[in-house]
């Protein structure tokens, strides 16, 4: 094998132990221990603001039976909370099956619980969230315009080709920014798993972590700018 090969070769296992960080045997293992527990504070904060989201939601379309006195604001209102409260209570579900995954249980049992849960439950929670969403901007449409016009508005604002785009566009974008964070979760979750007996390839996963969570800070502020850039938009429509 002549020199210059050699040296490539050298070369190349040289730059690739450069690129796995160092980290301590004890850092590893107290990252594996804080994994869990860091991922179900996590979740289980977005499932219960989720859920109280849902239950002011639910008061604020109760309300519009109240404030407007049109013979349409009571069928709005119940439809409103008929779609609401099976979201409610599917997502309640939800934050009680997470509950009862074990934090104390063995690291590796508790991950591929967590993963179970990811890829099962947390997509459907992914689409009741996004409708919440959208029913909260269709809300608040209607609390601004009968704020506006007072009781003389009609709901014919609903068949206003830019209302009805802003409100569907609310829902694609709450879904497509929860989707990173459904990947990134669920990504990490499977490498855990897969390097739980192996340090070297636990110090080249937290690497990876890092530069996820980076490209994941950069789709959520182009989805920020694409949100204001079309609530710009409508305001000038509006105005």
């Amino acid at each position: 094998m002549e020199t210059t090969d050699l040296k490539a070769i050298w070369k190349g296992h040289h730059d690739l132990l450069e690129e796995v960080p160092k980290y301590s045997i004890e850092e590893i293992h107290a990252y594996r221990k804080k994994k869990p527990v860091k991922v179900a504070k996590s979740i289980k904060a977005t499932l219960i603001f989720s859920i109280v989201l849902k239950v002011i939601l639910s008061l604020g379309w109760l309300s519009v039976s109240l404030l407007i006195s049109q013979p349409w604001a009571p069928i709005a209102s119940i439809i409103a909370v008929i779609v609401l409260l099976p979201l409610l209570g599917l997502e309640y579900r939800f934050l009680k099956r997470w509950n009862l995954i074990a934090l104390d249980s063995s690291v590796l049992g508790c991950l591929m619980a967590q993963l179970s849960f990811m890829k099962g439950s947390y997509r459907t929670f992914i689409v009741t969230n996004a409708l919440s969403n959208s029913l909260f901007v269709t809300l608040g449409f209607l609390l601004y315009d009968f704020q506006k016009y007072g009781e003389g508005f009609q709901i014919g604002f609903l068949t206003d080709p830019v209302l009805i785009g802003f409100i569907a566009l609310s829902f694609i974008i709450s879904a497509t920014a929860q989707w990173p964070s459904y990947q990134t979760i669920t990504y990490e979750l499977q490498n855990n798993i897969l390097a739980i007996e192996d340090d070297e390839a636990f110090s080249l996963q937290l690497k990876k972590e890092n530069a996820l969570r980076i490209r994941q800070l950069i789709i959520y502020g182009l989805l920020f700018l694409i949100g204001l850039v079309s609530l710009l938009f409508l305001a000038q429509q509006i105005i």
